[in-house]
C-alpha cells in the first residue's frame, strides 16, 4: 500500500471534523499553488538530520502568476469552521479576489457585485444544497483567468442536514475546466541551485468533502438501496468520484464517541511530504495538530466491531422513520397550512420548524437558527428556526415526550417579531478592503 498512488491516507483527528476541514483546505492550498517540499542539502549537517523546506515552483502553464493564488469556494449553508479556517491559513474567497480585480465581471445574473458566499439553493428557505450552476459558473470564471481553486461541498449540513450533489456539481466543474487551456491540470517548474530543473503537473481544483455528519451514515442507506430495503439514496460522494481529493467525519455524532474526535481521508498521491519529523515521537507528523488523542481510534473501532452493517442499516432507515412521524405529528398542530413552517430536507436526519417557547427549547436542547430576508414590501424580516435531530440513540419515548409537551403547552409557537422597514440600498458600498466575510449567525457545531 505504501508505493500504490492509488490508495487512500488519513489520520483520526483530536478536534473533530473542524480538524479535518483545516488539514485538508491546508493540503489543498499549498498543492494545487505548486509548493513543494525539498531537502535543503546547502545547509550544515544538523543532528537533527537533514532540513526539509517548503518551496514554490514557478508555474509554465498558465503563464500568469494566478496559478498561485488559491481561490476558495463554500456554501452559505456551510459550517462555521469554513471561514475561521480561511482566515487562519489565509487563502482567498472568491468574494475578496472578485471584488479586488474583477470587481464589475461576477458571472451571475442579477448580482451587484460578488455574492459573499456561494448561494444555496433557493435562498434560506430553500433546503440547503448548494446551487450546482451558479457554484459552476463561479469556479469555472476564476479558473480560466489562471487561478487554481479550492471547492468544499458539504455533506449533511450542519443545521438543514442538506447533502450537495457532488457528483453533479463536480461533473459539471471538470467538464467546463477541461476545456480550458492546460485541461485539468497547471504546470510547474522548479530551478534548483546545481542547475537541475523539475517540472511537474498539479490539479487546478481540489475538491473537499466535509461529511462531519453524513459521511458515516448514508453509505449504510445506500447498501438498503441495493437490497430493496428502500427507494431513498443520496448522492455519491466519496473516492468513488476520480475529482475527490479529500474527505472529513466526525465520529462523535452518527458514531457516537463521547468526545470529539473524526477521521480525515484523502489520496496518497496527492499529500505532500510532511514539514518535519521529530525523533521524539519517533514518526513524521503528518497531522494538523501535532498531538493525537490515541484512545478515539479504539472507541470508533469498537463501534465498527459491534455495529454490524445490517444493524447500522435498520438504524437508519429507523431514524428516518421517526422524522417523518414528528412531521406528521407537528403538521397536525398548525392552525393553517405553513404556520410553522416544518420543513426537512430529504434524507436529512433533522427537521426545522418555526421556534417554539423557551421552556420547550431549554428542555430537549434543541438548536436554533435565525433567517434573515427581505420580503415583498421591502421590510427586514427575521424568522428564528428551531431543528430536532433523531439520531440512533432517539427513542420512541422521547418523540412522544417532546410531541406531549407541545401540546400541553398553551403557547407553544409564540409569535416572533413583526418585519423592521429598512431600505435596502441598490447598490452595495465598496467593501474590497475587507479581507473576508465572516458569518455572526449560528449553522451549529462540528
Amino acid at each position: 500500500m505504501k508505493d500504490n498512488k492509488e490508495a487512500y491516507w488519513g489520520y483520526c483527528l483530536t478536534m473533530g471534523s473542524t480538524e479535518g476541514n483545516m488539514y485538508g483546505l491546508w493540503t489543498a492550498r499549498d498543492y494545487v499553488s505548486g509548493k513543494e517540499l525539498a531537502i535543503d542539502v546547502s545547509l550544515e549537517p544538523s543532528p537533527k538530520g537533514d532540513t526539509c523546506a517548503m518551496i514554490q515552483a514557478t508555474p509554465v502553464h498558465p503563464s500568469n502568476n494566478n496559478a498561485l493564488e488559491p481561490v476558495i469556494f463554500y456554501s452559505e449553508d456551510a459550517h462555521y469552521s469554513l471561514p475561521k479556517t480561511v482566515a487562519l491559513e489565509q487563502i482567498k474567497t472568491f468574494y475578496q479576489v472578485g471584488s479586488e480585480k474583477y470587481p464589475d465581471d461576477c458571472p451571475l445574473p442579477g448580482y451587484q457585485g460578488w455574492p459573499y458566499e456561494v448561494p444555496s439553493t433557493d435562498g434560506p428557505f430553500g433546503p440547503g444544497t448548494v446551487d450546482s450552476e451558479k457554484l459552476t459558473a463561479l469556479v469555472t470564471f476564476f479558473t480560466d483567468k489562471g487561478h487554481t481553486a479550492i471547492v468544499v461541498f458539504n455533506y449533511g449540513s450542519t443545521f438543514k442536514g442538506a447533502y450537495d450533489d457532488v457528483q453533479k456539481a463536480g461533473e459539471a466543474i471538470m467538464n467546463e475546466v477541461a476545456k480550458q487551456e492546460g485541461g485539468l491540470y497547471n504546470t510547474f517548474e522548479v530551478n534548483y541551485d546545481d542547475g537541475t530543473k523539475e517540472t511537474f503537473q498539479r490539479l487546478k481544483v481540489w475538491v473537499h468533502v466535509d461529511g462531519a455528519l453524513g459521511a458515516s451514515f448514508m453509505n449504510f442507506l445506500e447498501m438498503a438501496y441495493k437490497h430493496g430495503e428502500t427507494d431513498l439514496v443520496g448522492p455519491v460522494f466519496d473516492f468513488r468520484l476520480p475529482f475527490v481529493c479529500s474527505i472529513t467525519t466526525s465520529g462523535h455524532k452518527w458514531m457516537g464517541s463521547p468526545w470529539a474526535c473524526g477521521v480525515f481521508m484523502t489520496r496518497r498521491k496527492l499529500v505532500l511530504k510532511p514539514p518535519s519529523i521529530p525523533n521524539y515521537v519517533g514518526s513524521p507528523d503528518t497531522t494538523f495538530a501535532g498531538s493525537r488523542n490515541a484512545f478515539s481510534p479504539l472507541v470508533l473501532w469498537n463501534y465498527i466491531s459491534d455495529h454490524p452493517y445490517d444493524d447500522q442499516v435498520k438504524a437508519v432507515l429507523r431514524c428516518l422513520d421517526y422524522l417523518q412521524c414528528i412531521s406528521d405529528e407537528l403538521h397536525k398542530m398548525e392552525s393553517e397550512p405553513g404556520e410553522l413552517k416544518i420543513e426537512t430536507t430529504p434524507l436529512a436526519l433533522t427537521i426545522r420548524f418555526k421556534k417554539p417557547n423557551p421552556q420547550i427549547i431549554r428542555d430537549y436542547s434543541l438548536g436554533t437558527e435565525t433567517v434573515t430576508y427581505f420580503d415583498s414590501s421591502g421590510n427586514k424580516v427575521k424568522f428564528i428556526y428551531a431543528h430536532l435531530f433523531v439520531m440512533q440513540s432517539t427513542t420512541k419515548e422521547q418523540i412522544e415526550a417532546f410531541l406531549k409537551a407541545l401540546r400541553a403547552d398553551p403557547d407553544p409557537f409564540p409569535s416572533q417579531e413583526e418585519p423592521v422597514p429598512l431600505q435596502r440600498l441598490a447598490v452595495r458600498k465598496p467593501l474590497a478592503k475587507y479581507l473576508m466575510s465572516m458569518p455572526i449567525q449560528g449553522r451549529g457545531y462540528h
